[in-house]
């Protein structure tokens, strides 16, 4: 279990909280539980969704003449 400051178990190591999610988070993820009844093991995904941003910022105005291509 290499976890990273932001990675705590909780509640008597059945509760995963993340700190500061961001797009490295997302994957995979296994919950394992066992006793002297069996094993059980969950697999879940997380998906992390982050806003849209801009590649280049667009252009703060343009003037164009009636019937000109514009880009």
């Amino acid at each position: 279990e290499n976890l990273s400051d932001r990675h705590k178990m909780t509640n008597f190591n059945k509760q995963l909280s993340i700190s500061n999610v961001d797009v490295n988070d997302q994957g995979k993820y296994m919950c394992m539980a066992e006793n002297s009844a069996g094993k059980a093991v969950h697999y879940f995904d997380v998906i992390v969704q982050e806003p849209p941003s801009w590649i280049a910022e667009p252009p703060r105005s343009q003037l164009a003449v009636v019937g000109s291509d514009v880009a």
